[in-house]
């Protein structure tokens, strides 16, 4: 059940799959590496722009066109700018 949410926008008010506008563009699964010992995602062919990023562990309770969201878990929120033909790394520090 481990994923990000990807919203259009800075500061986007965070929601699970509801079926409507708010709805995240995008959804990855997070994996963890053995190799680098960091937690990664991947989401690709995001067009250029500010949005908000938010992890969660209940992705897997995440109904389309239902809503979970009192259900759900989500960390704080992380603006990020994706640049056109660029890799973008998001980093969060404990």
């Amino acid at each position: 059940g481990n994923a990000v949410y990807l919203f259009t926008g800075e500061d986007a008010t965070i929601q699970d799959l509801q079926g409507n506008a708010g709805d995240p563009l995008a959804s990855a699964t997070v994996t963890y590496n053995n190799d680098t010992s960091n937690y990664e995602f991947e989401l690709g062919f995001i067009p250029a722009g500010p949005y908000t990023a938010a992890f969660t562990c209940d992705a897997s309770i995440d109904i389309n066109d239902d809503n979970e969201f009192a259900s759900m878990i989500f960390s704080n929120s992380y603006n990020v700018s994706i640049v056109s033909k660029q890799t973008t790394t998001l980093t969060i520090e404990n």
